[in-house]
């Protein structure tokens, strides 16, 4: 799936989500409200006072995330790690 511009994430494909066992579909909502999180707590932001982690962003069948939202920050004070994958 391709990356969404402009910080906001691409749609899951309707066939995948379909096609999706239980456990599947709970990780994809998962990672869909830990992306949200993530991207209201970040955009617009300048400063980190602290580590900045982003973390488990690939659910199942791949989807992929815009960190777009990261762009604005010009300083992180201890720790910047971002790690998609486990």
């Amino acid at each position: 799936m391709d990356h969404a511009a402009h910080g906001q994430w691409a749609e899951p494909d309707p066939h995948m989500v379909e096609s999706m066992g239980e456990n599947d579909a709970r990780a994809l909502a998962l990672v869909l409200a830990r992306y949200g999180r993530y991207r209201d707590m970040y955009t617009n932001c300048t400063v980190v006072d602290g580590n900045l982690e982003i973390v488990f962003l690939i659910g199942p069948g791949n989807q992929t995330f815009s960190l777009d939202f990261l762009s604005n920050i010009r300083e992180v004070t201890l720790c910047l790690h971002v790690k998609q994958k486990l």
